[in-house]
Formats: structure tokens, sequence, C-alpha cells
């Protein structure tokens, strides 16, 4: 039988859509990974200007609610794109650069602008059927 492509992406928006420019906003449920090989981070904006800059920092916890929550790689600054498209930014990474060693199987992120008023949301991809969001 062939996989359905919908069968072997999930995915589960972790920041609804709200200001992301007054303040950073940050998860407030982190999503599972454990035994997750790759997954992609989105953050969606319809409200940039052409030129403007947005950040996505993935961060990883001990549990759903955050426990112990530390940056997960490098913060990733993006330039809204010209001519009036949707900006639509992702950074990736895989499970082997979380700190699994120290129990911290749980992803989450943390996204912002320096422009007031910008409207945002937040969406964790997985790209294997053992990636299961949080219910």
């Amino acid at each position: 039988m062939t996989e359905k492509l919908s069968e072997k992406i999930k995915g589960t928006v972790v920041i609804v859509p709200q200001d992301i420019g007054t303040a950073d906003i940050t998860t407030t449920v982190y999503t599972a990974v454990k035994g997750y090989k790759r997954f992609l981070a989105r953050l969606i904006s319809v409200s940039l200007a052409q030129t403007q800059t947005a950040t996505i920092q993935l961060m990883q916890a001990t549990s759903a609610g955050g426990a112990g929550a530390k940056v997960l790689g490098d913060l990733q600054t993006f330039t809204s794109p010209t001519g009036g498209a949707i900006p639509d930014f992702t950074t990736d990474i895989s499970s082997g650069e979380l700190d699994k060693d120290n129990g911290f199987v749980f992803i989450g992120m943390r996204i912002g602008t320096s422009v007031n008023g910008s409207l945002g949301a937040g969406l964790l991809e997985g790209y294997d059927a053992d990636f299961l969001p949080i219910k």
C-alpha cells in the first residue's frame, strides 16, 4: 500500500495568530518529538511589510508545560520578501540536536518582529510517522 503524504507529515499550531511585534511570543505548550528524526518550524505573518524582519528561536523542554525550557540552535532572522508575497519563514533541525540525554524531548518556539502590531503564527511540522502532536 502506498502511504499518503498526509500520513508522513504531522503538524500542529504552537502559536496561534497574534501580535508578535509588541513582544516575542513563546510557545505555551511544547510538542513531544521523542523518536522523531526531523522537524520544521514555520512563522507565517500577513502583516509584515517588504524588507521588515522577523525571528524564530526553537526551544526545547523536558515536559509539555515547558519545564527547563532552553534554546535549541541559533536564532534565525528573516527578511520579508519584496513584491507583496505573504512572508512564510521556516527553519529546520534534526532530533540529534536535542539534549535527549537530559530529558529534552519536547520542542516549542519563540517568534517575534520589531514591528508593533505585526500578526504572526507559529507551526511545527514533523516529517516522520512517529511525530505525534500533544492534544
